[in-house]
This record gives structure tokens, sequence and C-alpha cells, in this order.
């Protein structure tokens, strides 16, 4: 090819496109021509000459213009000129001769012997030079010329079997300046056609056997991990860590174990691969070479064609529809089943979960394995994901344990408790992050915040994108670590993924005494019952005193006396009794009141009315009766009965007009 100067060539293949015979397209590694047209000559008339040795490009150009000349007669213009079939014969002469011998592709493997009779293109250096030949209207199989001064020419189909683990390491390359697109592509291409298990050992990364839920349990190297908590599955091409709760391919891998770019870590994995390849390892791939090579250059963007990519989407559509009914279903027989267990009632109990609880978080009870059951919800929807187990066996080595990621649940992906306070977090602007789900569970429970469950003991990306989704950027986010190692590390994390998330946040702490939250405000609530239990004796005995009938006698002998005809010191009995009268009232009040139900509980914001509320259904008017929670930040606050007024420019609380009633936690009793 590189005989002719490169003038002619450009010269020669803008006649052909300009006839329509061929097309071309600028690439990164240079021009490609395809063949489009039906050659004019037959492929019998075709002459390959042998490329005789040291033979010059000067000493070629001449003995074919020596030709041209002979058979317009001389050198002038006199004679006919050449049509475009002419020069493409001529062309295809030159080419064929030039391609007598051995033909390498790009790769640098030898190919074939003799030039093919397909139309087949092949890279030489930074040109792709099609085969010039003629198409017949026989076989192409059994396509051979025997009249004499003629070369015999064969098809040569490129089967799969025919590229070898070189021959494709050698295209797997990247340019340095390459398109962003293109890197994407071809860490989709690693992913679906690399083994992924293979390449983590590659890595030095400790990878066992495959269990039975079709994964390689693995050491993580992203932190000290002495039990393996990350899982690689090799149909996904991914893996999770479940201590991280970080997910990703091989190229995720190679990013966080290196602090690479991504373009970067996508070149890396390509090295290594074709390391690998070179030294004859093919196990690194889960095809054959040759399947694997035209799954490149068609950027291996899946493994089947359109039909059969739209086939599969439609299965995990349906799949997915019917595991949100069958996790939907699970979920209320679990709900069901803990009527039936006592002993996972009095755990719940001893834990501090009271009934209402139970019923908002769907909380239940596997008989299976004896464990609380935790459903994990979408933030937006609130359909049933998965699920977290708690075991409540004594002898248990696990005590947590949570559903397989699959196609609808990722435990790095959800937070617990997030969609049943979705709606409070919105309205306050705060929401709660903790650990574990009695840790959510007790927290707005016991002190009325939103407050979503981590399940891990940091937060993941994928979980503060979600915050940022559903719940908005503007919110605050209290981070309440545990008081342990990991619960410190674990803090750190989560302070730098809402820093590169622009959150605003604070790392809040239970007291030393207790190992976390849960622990903190279950020891609590056990001594306010304790406090609360001497209370309620003293009003059982105030309720067992017939006051009510004394004071209803007293008002009305009272009622029946003309205070006019009384003597002065009759006058100040009157007035006594009149008081006494009305303190009993009072004080037959307040037991009628402490008896009544909260029926309504949460932080107040104004509606659309203007009016300040708890939910849409219990908003306040001038006169009615509210509790309000006060001093909450100094001690942990208490309550105050007071009224709502309205002093022309907003409502105030009588008993503490001082206090911004926006964001206040209040509640109302039934009367």
């Amino acid at each position: 090819m590189f005989a002719v100067h490169r003038a002619t060539v450009w010269r020669n293949i803008r006649k052909l496109e300009i006839a329509n015979l061929i097309r071309t397209q600028r690439t990164c590694e240079g021009i490609k021509i395809e063949k489009i047209g039906e050659w004019r000559q037959d492929a019998s008339r075709v002459k390959v000459v042998p490329r005789k040795a040291r033979e010059s490009n000067v000493a070629l150009k001449t003995s074919l213009r020596k030709k041209e000349l002979k058979k317009k007669g001389g050198r002038g213009n006199t004679g006919n000129k050449l049509n475009v079939a002419d020069v493409a014969a001529g062309m295809e002469s030159d080419v064929a001769s030039r391609f007598k011998g051995k033909v390498t592709d790009r790769t640098s493997n030898v190919a074939f012997q003799e030039p093919a009779a397909t139309n087949t293109s092949y890279y030489i250096e930074s040109y792709i030079v099609p085969q010039l030949v003629t198409r017949a209207r026989v076989n192409p199989a059994t396509l051979v010329n025997q009249q004499a001064g003629t070369t015999a020419l064969k098809t040569f189909d490129r089967d799969e079997d025919e590229f070898t683990a070189v021959s494709l390491a050698n295209v797997l390359t990247l340019p340095a300046r390459v398109s962003t697109d293109r890197v994407r592509a071809a860490a989709t291409w690693i992913r679906e056609w690399i083994d992924l298990p293979v390449y983590l050992r590659h890595l030095g990364i400790t990878v066992q056997r495959e269990n039975r839920s079709g994964e390689h349990p693995c050491l993580c190297p992203l932190h000290d991990d002495t039990e393996p908590s990350m899982y690689a599955n090799r149909e996904k091409g991914i893996w999770y860590c479940h201590a991280c709760s970080i997910s990703g391919d091989a190229t995720e891998m190679v990013r966080h174990m290196y602090g690479m770019r991504f373009g970067d870590a996508v070149r890396k994995v390509l090295k290594d691969i074709r390391q690998l390849l070179l030294k004859g390892d093919t196990r690194i791939l889960l095809a054959k070479p040759g399947e694997v090579y035209r799954a490149w250059f068609d950027w291996g963007k899946s493994r089947g064609n359109r039909s059969q990519i739209l086939h599969k989407r439609e299965t995990t559509n349906v799949s997915t529809g019917l595991l949100k009914m069958q996790r939907l279903e699970q979920a209320q027989k679990y709900a069901f089943d803990l009527c039936l267990s006592h002993e996972a009632q009095n755990y719940l109990r001893e834990r501090g979960v009271d009934a209402n609880t139970i019923r908002t978080y769907g909380i239940g009870w596997d008989q299976k394995t004896n464990s609380i059951v935790f459903p994990n919800r979408d933030a937006v929807t609130g359909d049933v994901l998965g699920f977290t187990y708690r075991s409540i066996v004594p002898t248990s080595k696990k005590r947590y344990c949570n559903t397989p990621d699959d196609s609808l649940f990722q435990k790095g992906a959800v937070l617990f408790g997030l969609y049943e306070v979705m709606e409070e977090a919105k309205r306050s602007k705060t929401l709660y992050l903790v650990e574990g789900g009695f840790d959510a569970i007790l927290l707005r429970q016991e002190l009325r915040v939103p407050a979503a469950a981590m399940q891990a003991s940091h937060l993941s990306v994928e979980q503060t994108c979600l915050i940022e989704r559903v719940v908005g950027k503007d919110v605050k986010i209290y981070v309440v670590r545990d008081n342990d190692e990991a619960g410190e590390q674990g803090a750190e994390l989560s302070k730098k993924t809402l820093q590169s998330k622009g959150f605003d946040y604070e790392v809040l702490r239970p007291k030393d005494v207790f190992k976390d939250i849960a622990e903190q405000l279950q020891t609590e609530k056990q001594e306010r019952m304790r406090t609360m239990d001497k209370i309620n004796h003293m009003k059982d005995l105030l309720e067992k005193l017939p006051l009510s009938v004394t004071v209803q006698q007293v008002n009305r002998c009272l009622e029946n006396i003309e205070p006019s005809v009384l003597s002065a010191d009759e006058r100040l009995t009157y007035h006594l009794l009149y008081r006494v009268t009305e303190h009993l009232e009072a004080a037959l009040y307040d037991l009628s009141y402490l008896n009544g139900k909260v029926t309504a509980q949460g932080r107040l914001y104004k509606n659309s009315s203007g009016r300040y509320a708890i939910d849409e259904d219990h908003y306040f008017t001038c006169g009615e009766i509210i509790e309000i929670l006060v001093n909450e930040e100094e001690d942990g606050g208490y309550w105050v009965r007071t009224r709502i007024e309205h002093n022309g420019d907003d409502y105030y609380a009588i008993a503490r007009p001082k206090i911004n009633l926006q964001g206040t936690m209040a509640r109302v009793r039934n009367l």
C-alpha cells in the first residue's frame, strides 16, 4: 500500500467514491473504506501480478504508465480517456498484487495467505483498505480461476474461532483523547464480558468459592476486613460490600483502590486484561475470544441483538412487578404472624416499642428463623422492597440479616423509615440518621422527630442522593452515631459524603454510659414508666374520693342561699365555700383531662389557610386548648397546657407568648 504515493491513493479513492463504488468513513484510527458497488470486470479478468523483490515505487509507476500510454497510442491526449471503472480495475490489480503474500489484520496476526473475495475491511496502520475484487455470480466458496496468467482468489470467512487471545489483546486500547461516551462504552464492555471474580483475584483480593446465591464472598480491600463482607456476582459483573455500603464493577473497584479518575481506571483495567491475554490466560473472559472481539467493536452494550434487549427489559419489568406483589404479601404475612408469637411481642415490649409504632412500621415476625422483621419501603411509593431480620434467639451468632440484593432491593440504596417520616421531615426541614432500625423507631416514638436508619455504620452516596431527591437539599441532617470505634469512623465517612453533596449536618452521640441511642431511650423510658406508676397511683386515689358528689351537693346548697340576708361571719363562710367548690371543679376537670388520650402529636407548621396545624386533620383556632413542649433543648422539655390566641399579627400560646410556634412540638387530647 505504501509503495504508492499518498496523493495518488487519495485521488483514486476520491474517484471511486464519486462513482459510488466505495464509501469512506473517518475514524480515530484513519479512514475506513467499505465496498458498496459492483465492479464492471469479471473475476477472471483480474490479473494479479506477483510483487517482485525490491521493486521500487518509481519502477512500478513507470511500468504502469508505459502500459497506459501503449493502450492510448502515445503521449498525447488523442486516445480514449480512462473512465472510473478502468481506474478501479488498475487500482484493484495494484492492490491485489501488493497483498500476494501473507496479509495481516490490524492485530498483527497472520490472517490468511491470499486476498479474500468477501467484503471484509482490514486495517493497515492508519488506513483501512478494502479488498477490491469482483463479486462473482457463483458460490464465492468455489471461486477459483484456472485461466493462465491469473491467480486463484479464495473467499475467507472470519470465524470467531480464528481470533486468538493475542489478537484480542492488541485491540483493547483507548487513545489518550477520547470521548466520554466511548469510555463509558468500554466500561460497559468490561462489565459484560470480563469475569469479575477472576479479575478481583488478579488485583490481589481474596475471593472464595461461589455460594448458594451464586455470589463469591470476598475480603473487601477498602477496609480492614477479616470476614468476607463483600460479594461479587459473575453474572451481573458487579460487587457489593455490606460493611462499606459501596457497590460497583471492576472499574469502580480500581477507582476506589488506587484513587484514579474514571477514564484512567478503565485504561488500567484494559491494560491488566491485555497482560493476562498475552500470557495466554483466557479465564478472564466470559466467552470465546472471537465473540468478545466482535463485542469490543460493537461496544458490548449487550450480549444479544436489539429484540433480545427489548425482550429482556420487558421480562425484567414483569418480574419486578411480580416481585413487588410477592414482597407485599410476605410483609402482610409477617405482620399477621406477630400476633401468634408471645415471645416476639414480649421482646418488642422490652425494647420499648408500643403498639402504634408496630402498626405504623408494619413490624412482623418470621416463624422460620424466629426473627423480628422490619419492612424496607420505597421512600416515594411505599412499596415493600425488602426485609431486615433481627433474630431474637439468644444463641444466634448473626443477629441481623437482610434480603439479598436483587433488581428491587439494594441495602446500600434505601433508608429504613424514610417513607414514614418523609412528610414530617419536609415540614420541619430536619432529618435524624441513625445506624439501626430500633434506633430510628424509638427516636421517632419517644422524641417525635423524623428519623431514618442507614442500616450501616455510615451513609452511602446512594442514600445521600435519595435524601436529596425525596426530602430536598435544604434539610438539616443530624447524624446520631454509636459509642464505639465503628460509629466514630462511620461518622467521619458520613461527614465527607454530606459535605460532597452540600448538606448542612451535625453529628450527635448518646451519653457515654449507653452504647447507642436506642439503649438510652429505652432506659429513660423505663425510668419514666416507674415514675408514672407512682403518679398514676396518686391519681387513682383522688379518683376514688367522692369529690364529684360532694361538689354537686355543695353547689346546690349555695345556689339556694341569698347572701344579702347573711351576717358578716356567715358571708365569710359562704364566700370561702364558694372558692373551695371552684377549686374542686378545676381539680375534677384536670383529672378528667389527664384521663383523655392523645389523639395527635407532631411539630406545628402553617397550613395553606395561615393556621398552625399538626397535620391536615388537626389545626388550631383562637381559644382552643393545646399542649406544647417547652425547654426541649435544655433538659428534654416538659409539656404545658395552654390556649391558642391571635394578637393581630400571628397566633401565640397564652402560657408562653414569646415562643415561636413554628416547629414547636405540640399535641392534642380527646376530652
